[in-house]
């Protein structure tokens, strides 16, 4: 609404209605184990699958999904994001936009995350790999290029394993004849 106030918005894995209304099974599934004893131990599966099966970077997630929200808190942030629906507010987005979605996703429809894009006039998507919706869990080189991109106007440049490597020969007025000899 103040363009001056902002230079962009980076959306990772929106959704312009909470995810009640686009995965309903999802959502019931997050509220069951935030009234567990052993939370956020199950809902680390949902948000980043592919980090659920490590169990250095499922205790570090756990520890993190812990240190920002209490069970009430989380109980409370779900049930405001699952209710919420920003449609209307959308088209009067005026900062430059760039909306990502994890390819690989399974918990929420892509839909959602294109909906969000098509809504805001201008904005951009693009697809990282990956099934991560919390942002925490995503590939940190590939979102942090895009960023630079976004905010670059300029790709950065890709890595390589390629070495230049000179080989010079010279002859130096019949060197070559004379060190034979």
């Amino acid at each position: 609404m103040h363009p001056k106030r902002a230079a962009g918005l980076i959306a990772l894995a929106p959704s312009v209605r909470g995810g009640a209304s686009e995965a309903p099974e999802v959502a019931e599934r997050v509220v069951d184990d935030i009234a567990r004893q052993d939370w956020p131990d199950r809902i680390v599966g949902f948000y980043a699958p592919e980090w659920s099966e490590d169990p250095l970077r499922r205790d570090r997630i756990t520890r993190y999904i812990r240190t920002i929200a209490t069970p009430r808190q989380a109980r409370r942030l779900l049930a405001l994001s699952l209710s919420s629906d920003i449609s209307d507010v959308l088209p009067h987005v005026q900062a430059r936009t760039l909306v990502v979605w994890p390819r690989d996703c399974s918990l929420l429809p892509e839909e959602g995350a294109r909906d969000f894009a098509e809504m805001i006039p201008g904005a951009a998507y693009r697809e990282v790999p990956g099934a991560a919706v919390f942002t925490y869990a995503f590939e940190i080189d590939i979102l942090a290029d895009l960023i630079e991109e976004f905010v670059t106007g300029t790709a950065p440049a890709p890595l390589t394993n390629r070495v230049l490597a000179t080989v010079l020969f010279t002859d130096l007025i019949s060197s070559t004849e004379r060190a034979t000899e």
